[in-house]
């Protein structure tokens, strides 16, 4: 015996298969779908490739608007201290040089300024004690020679060369924008026996 609610049903699952496997490519590709999005290295445009019926459409986006520039102009705190401006702070004694020779002259005049004042300690002389002080300090806004001390340490000879350093004369103070500003500054002081 046929039931005849089963031949009905074999035969409907027949005829959904056969028009979903015939509209089932079409069902696919029915709208937009983006396949690939490449960056064109030529300009800033994104190429967007879209696929419609099986046929790929190039479309250029255009490009992003451009960002806005702004300067950032240097707002100094009170207690900031800074290791490198603009223009780095001088020893006194070289302002009517041009800027290019201003450098090597204030070197030249705080050296000079340096071995004159500096008296070797008789105890490190005694002992052959020789090297290197690295005193550190800071160059205020108004030149004035603030926060004296020592980075590198050497018996006998620290506090001459600390000594030294507290008698310099104001300096010409660091600037960035054109501003005064308070520099920290590293300076080496060589000890060296003379035979």
């Amino acid at each position: 015996m046929n039931n005849p609610f089963t031949i009905k049903h074999r035969l409907l699952q027949a005829i959904y298969l056969i028009l979903l496997m015939t509209y089932l490519p079409f069902l696919a590709y029915s709208g937009y779908r983006l396949v690939d999005a490449v960056w064109d290295f030529c300009s800033p445009n994104v190429v967007i490739e879209e696929v419609y019926h099986d046929q790929i459409i190039p479309r250029i986006l255009p490009p992003p608007p451009p960002q806005p520039m702004c300067r950032i102009k240097y707002k100094p705190k009170a207690d900031d201290g800074l290791h490198f401006v603009q223009q780095m702070p001088m020893f006194p004694g070289c302002e009517q040089e041009n800027f290019s020779t201003r450098k090597k002259c204030a070197e030249k005049k705080m050296l000079e300024f340096l071995y004159s004042n500096l008296k070797y300690p008789p105890i490190a002389r005694a002992s052959a004690i020789e090297g290197m002080v690295v005193v550190k300090f800071t160059v205020e806004e108004d030149g004035i020679l603030s926060d004296i001390h020592p980075l590198k340490e050497l018996n006998g000879l620290t506090e001459e060369a600390l000594r030294v350093v507290k008698l310099m004369p104001k300096w010409e103070p660091g600037l960035q924008n054109g501003v005064p500003v308070k520099v920290y500054f590293n300076l080496p002081v060589r000890f060296k026996l003379e035979l």
